[in-house]
């Protein structure tokens, strides 16, 4: 029999702790997501999908950081406004970071499946023709 080869995946675990690193922890989630992403599926359309999803918790957190910062933040005095809005596009970037991975994580886990039934039906398949 062949053994199937072991695929090399970067760790959920992992990309959670880098997704906190500040300003930049995002952008490597969303990079090693697609490199987790290909090296399952070995098919584009799984990564596209994959950067259509993570539009959501873009568009979402962005959309809230924004008028959080337009309505309350900007409101306050000069020195308040840079701390305060470091701390909370900080907190932005960390909910992102988390969405990406949990849309990965869900994206993998539902190829898995897919797979896991494909075998299973082929297998039904040959059993009964024989």
């Amino acid at each position: 029999m062949e053994k199937k080869k072991q695929e090399k995946l970067i760790s959920l675990k992992l990309q959670s702790f880098l997704g906190a690193l500040p300003y930049l922890g995002f952008v490597i989630v969303i990079f090693m997501g697609f490199y987790n992403i290909f090296t399952i599926t070995k098919k584009r359309i799984f990564v596209a999908l994959y950067y259509l999803l993570i539009l959501i918790p873009v568009i979402l957190f962005g959309g809230i950081g924004g008028l959080v910062y337009i309505f309350f933040i900007a409101q306050l005095e000069m020195p308040l406004v840079l701390i305060w809005a470091l701390v909370w596009f900080f907190a932005v970037f960390l909910c992102i970071a988390i969405g990406c991975v949990a849309i990965q994580k869900g994206m993998i886990e539902r190829f898995r499946k897919q797979e896991e039934k494909k075998v299973e039906n082929n297998l039904n398949e040959t059993h009964n023709s024989i």
